[in-house]
Formats: structure tokens, sequence, C-alpha cells
């Protein structure tokens, strides 16, 4: 622009210089061409940059390194063409932060729509979102910009590449999974179990009532029914980094496709069960219960997008804080680092922890009621080829 400019005064002493060694009218019209069409120019060009709308359009699913074709639609409501536009996209992989800066020159016909195609690819999973960072109509002469003020942006899922795991389900598991089991830390609803005896509090149904022991006792007793819990397995996606991890991009899309694959796994082989994390977009505990393949499926779609971040938003922590992890016989907990010693947790809960970092790998380890498995992003398939939860 600075070399446009610099040609125009230039142009505009040549004009002058004509108009000095000339007395044609000629050289006057020159002159006033040469200073005035441009002008008039910029100023069409400010009036027409209120005109135009911008959006954005993409795929929606794609796999790894796929290339995915977008369009930036652009539809110019002036009767003058525009040329040239320059747009600024920015794009980024909301797990990984990798991200891209593509840039766009073209013009715009008068009072009709353009799509401009450009193609994206990532080499992680996760959530690829493109925004609309600047867009800039020039002026013929290149003399001056006009921002556009226009916000839009798209999105493209990038899917993990799952593997098989061989799961091996402990003895007392594999025996009991058919199972009802009972919340020891919760009420419920169901009144075949009797979760506690206390004393009746005005508004308990009268149904409720143990009668022997009311009589014996000389005082009203209630009966607090149980809380089933049919889902004896919960996996626990870790997004809360301790600072002295270095969370790579190549970690964070192992820790997806692993998640994702021991999901996956389990329902097809039709293992019920909870999936969870801290959810840093609602500032809240996400879980899930998953009985279906489809149930997963629903649900893949909110776990490409989430965050991971080093603060004080730990899953393991706010399952703790949630109450409900002796609700569940098995945990399943994905991580970086593990947070803490696992097997003081809850000594009733079996733990099967799956750390991925860089120069992870070798034999797992058994510490107390917790099976440590470690890994790293180029041996995680082969090293949790069988997998015991």
């Amino acid at each position: 622009m600075l070399k446009s400019r610099i040609v125009w005064c230039l142009f505009i002493l040549a004009a002058v210089a004509f108009l000095l060694f000339s007395d044609s009218s000629v050289a006057l019209l020159v002159l006033v061409l040469t200073i005035f069409l441009p002008l008039l120019l910029i100023g069409l060009n400010q009036m027409s940059a209120r005109k135009i709308s911008a959006s954005i359009s993409a795929s929606q699913l794609a796999a790894k390194e796929e290339e995915i074709t977008c369009s930036l639609n652009l539809f110019n409501a002036r009767r003058l063409p525009l040329a040239p536009v320059h747009c600024r996209l920015y794009c980024e992989n909301t797990l990984t932060g990798e991200v891209l800066e593509p840039e766009l020159l073209f013009s715009l016909p008068e009072k009709k729509e353009r799509n401009v195609n450009f193609n994206l690819s990532s080499r992680y999973c996760g959530c690829l979102r493109v925004q609309l960072a600047s867009l800039k109509i020039y002026d013929v002469f290149g003399l001056t910009a006009v921002n556009v003020p226009c916000t839009t942006s798209g999105e493209t899922v990038v899917m993990p590449d799952t593997f098989s795991i061989n799961l091996a389900l402990t003895t007392h598991l594999a025996q009991d999974l058919e199972a009802v089991e009972y919340s020891q830390h919760k009420a419920g609803f169901d009144p075949s179990e009797t979760f506690a005896i206390r004393e009746y509090l005005p508004g308990d149904s009268l149904q409720r009532i143990h009668w022997k022991l009311s009589s014996k006792f000389d005082e009203i007793l209630i009966k607090e029914a149980s809380l089933p819990v049919h889902q004896s397995f919960l996996v626990l996606l870790e997004t809360g980094l301790q600072p002295e991890v270095e969370a790579e991009a190549d970690v964070l899309d192992a820790l997806l496709e692993i998640t994702q694959s021991v999901c996956q796994q389990m329902s097809e082989e039709q293992i019920a069960y909870e999936i969870a994390w801290m959810d840093r977009e609602e500032e809240g505990f996400f879980h899930e219960h998953i009985s279906s393949v489809d149930d997963l499926s629903a649900v893949a779609d909110k776990l490409l997008r989430v965050n991971f971040a080093c603060d004080s938003l730990d899953s393991l922590q706010a399952l703790r804080e949630s109450k409900a992890f002796n609700d569940f016989e098995h945990l399943i907990y994905i991580s970086t680092k593990l947070q803490g010693d696992l097997s003081t947790c809850s000594p009733d809960t079996l733990l099967t922890a799956i750390v991925c970092q860089h120069e992870g790998g070798g034999e797992s380890e058994q510490t107390g009621n917790a099976r440590i498995y470690y890994c790293s992003p180029d041996n995680y398939e082969k090293e949790l080829f069988v997998l015991t939860i």
C-alpha cells in the first residue's frame, strides 16, 4: 500500500510538470483526473464495505490429515465490483492449540455472491475452528484498505483413529456384571433394599415407617430406600494438567484416541459405563451414562471439543467432591500424569490408570487396588493391546 501511494504521488508530480510545460487543456484534465479519480474510488470503496456479508461453511467431520475443503461465502450488494479483496483466516485445533492462518486474495463481482474455497488439514484429532480474522477491501489503485466488520466462523470435527483393545475383566466383575449394585453413600428410591434407618421427619411417607423397630424402640423410625447403581464402570478423562508436565499436541491427541478406543471397545462388548471429565466451557463436572455404541456416538462430539489446561479444575478432584466415587465398582482413569496416590482414593473401588506421556511404556504396575499402564504417543496401541479392567 505504501508503494502504491508513492507511485500516486509521482504521477501527480508528473502531471503538474506536464501542466507547467504545456498550455494544453489536456494537461489540466490529466492533473484533475490523477488527483480526484483515486479519491472518488476511495470514497466509493468506503461505502461498499458496509454492503458486504460473509459466512464460512466447512465439512462437519473429517479424518486426521485429510484435506478439508472449506468455503468462504461472500455477497456484494453494491452495483460496483470490488477488487482486490484480502482475507485472513484464523484456524485453531481447540484440543491441541495447533494454529493455521491462511490468506486469500480475490475479487467480488457486483450484486452477486461468490464462494471462495480453501483447504485445511490437521495432524491431530479435535475440533478445528475457523474464524474470519480480517476482511479488507482495497481500492483499484491500492491506496487504502477498508476493514469490513464481519464476524463469522465454522467448525470441523477431526475424528480420532481408534484401535482394538482386548479387555480382560477381573474375576468378580466378570461374575457380577449383570448384578444390581447399590450405593453405600447415598439414599435412593428402591424400597427392596434398605439404605439406612433414621428418625421420622415431618413430610416422610407413612409407608416408609419400620413398624417393628418403631414398636421396639418406642419411637417412629423410617426406612430409607437404596439407590441402585447400574453402571459399575466409570471412564474418567483427566483434563487438568500439572504445570511441570509439558502437554504436547501428540500427547493430548493420544489421550483422546485412548479414551475413544476404550469406550468404543466397552460399548461393542455391551458393557454399560459412565464417561466423565471436567468441562471448562460449562465450568462443571460432565458425566454421561453409556449403554450402547449409539450413546457413545452422541457424546463423541462433545468429547472431541474438550479443553485441557493447567488450572485448579481437576477431573479426579471433581469426582471426589461429587461424592460419587464409591458408586462405581471400577474406575478407568486416563491422564498425562498420576494425580496423587490413586491406591488411597477409595478402598472399595478398583482402579485402572492409563498414563500417557513421552518416554512412557514398559510393564504395568500393581499398587494396592490400582493397576497402572504407562504408554507414549508412539506405543500406546502396543502397550494397551490387552487391558485388564
